[in-house]
């Protein structure tokens, strides 16, 4: 399937599909509000990728003040390996220094953390019961460039 920029058109797709996966969860709030800032996309600071039939979509922006690295908001549905891989090679991710994911250690993020870890990610840390007690935070890292 085919990876493509998010779009603003895209709205009530990608609604539905954010409520389909985290509707009645702690993340649903949250990703909301990442959904709607990507669907206006300002400057790079907040952008989204989905899969052109709209059954999997990958949120991520520019990190303020930190040179040259990009955090992944979150990614949802099918087709992680695709969206990751379309992310990676746009811009800003392809000219990024570092390339960050936060995500619950949380069993609905497990095709996300499988997905992030067969592209090079590393855990960088791990914030024991961040969101409740047996649920920590992973810091997933990319390295990509040094210079």
């Amino acid at each position: 399937m085919a990876v493509r920029a998010l779009q603003s058109s895209d709205a009530v797709a990608a609604r539905a599909l954010v409520e389909r996966h985290l509707g009645g969860t702690r993340y649903h709030p949250r990703t909301c509000e990442q959904l709607e800032l990507a669907l206006v996309a300002r400057h790079g600071e907040d952008a989204g990728l989905a899969l052109g039939d709209m059954s999997g979509v990958l949120l991520y922006g520019t990190v303020a003040g930190a040179a040259g690295v990009v955090r992944i908001h979150t990614a949802i549905g099918n087709g992680l390996a695709s969206l990751l891989e379309g992310m990676l090679a746009s811009e800003p991710a392809r000219s990024a220094r570092l390339v960050v994911c936060e995500l619950a250690s949380d069993v609905i993020f497990a095709p996300l953390l499988h997905a992030l870890l067969t592209f090079g990610f590393l855990r960088g840390g791990t914030v024991e019961d961040y969101f409740e007690h047996g649920v920590s935070l992973e810091i997933l890292v990319l390295y990509r460039h040094t210079s």
